[in-house]
């Protein structure tokens, strides 16, 4: 099984990872299992430059990036906005038969190629959280200037709308998780998609709130196209969040990474 994790900026995708990556024996007694649970990571290919070791990324030059993209060996392209590098993935990193579960941190702009691709390989679980828990996240670490926290919120509240609309779970409004300006423009752009007609003020409104050029267009797609391809909304909560000190694996916070990969596993011959 292949499970896509994507999720918004300051949800600690990353930070889950890693830590799950470090605690397989862990994971496996949780799931009842008398061995270490095999994880195995998907590694995104990039453009971006190379940061020390990396455990999710393999980085390549623009030329090399472009050509496996025209050969098929590198599927689900996309331009990240904040950084104007290329994103996508080599099919080989999707080919191990040692892993109980291969986990991918792709972006929710790839879940619909990906799953398309990969078809009942694949579990979506999607990480998201309100606007007010990712700012408090952005400003406890204390690594970006004030611009560039509005625009990993803004775009964040994007990508979780995106998420949201992907999911099967229509009890879940994004209007909960989002700027609110966001949100209405998103319902208006919405309306209109689904009418059949465009409103090119509300698109170039969202490109600007978001800095994206990708957004409005995805989610005119959805509107027309409405076929869930995430699974799971796996919602964060103050009941997340990690006091200092304190062992990551009794917490809730690696607990709901757990439980996606539990979920994932279930859809395996193995689980049964």
């Amino acid at each position: 099984m292949i499970c896509l994790l994507p999720g918004a900026s300051a949800t600690g995708r990353d930070f889950l990872l890693e830590k799950l990556l470090a605690n397989t024996v862990i994971i496996g007694e949780k799931l009842s299992l008398t061995r270490p649970f095999r994880i195995m990571i998907a590694k995104k290919t990039t453009t971006r430059a190379q940061r020390g070791v990396d455990l999710l990324k393999t980085c390549i030059s623009r030329s090399e990036f472009e050509t496996g993209v025209a050969s098929g060996d590198i599927i689900a392209p996309y331009v990240l906005e904040s950084n104007n590098e290329l994103y996508g993935y080599h099919v080989a990193a999707f080919e191990n038969d040692d892993a109980d579960i291969l986990v991918a941190d792709a972006s929710v702009y790839q879940i619909p190629e990906l799953s398309l691709r990969f078809g009942s390989r694949v579990y979506s679980a999607s990480m998201i959280a309100t606007r007010q828990y990712r700012e408090e996240n952005l400003r406890t670490r204390g690594s970006e200037k004030e611009d560039e926290i509005q625009d990993r919120l803004n775009l964040g509240d994007a990508h979780v709308a995106i998420a949201i609309m992907m999911s099967n779970d229509r009890l879940v409004s994004y209007h909960d998780f989002i700027d609110p300006r966001l949100a209405d423009q998103l319902d208006d752009l919405v309306a209109h998609a689904t009418a059949g007609t465009k409103n090119a003020a509300v698109a170039e409104q969202i490109a600007h709130f978001t800095k994206s050029k990708n957004v409005a267009g995805i989610v005119e797609n959805l509107a027309r196209n409405n076929a869930p391809c995430i699974d799971e909304l796996s919602v964060l909560s103050n009941a997340h969040r990690i006091a200092p000190d304190v062992d990551i694996t009794s917490t809730a916070f690696f607990d709901l990474g757990v439980n996606i990969l539990k979920n994932a596993w279930k859809k395996t011959a193995a689980y049964a």
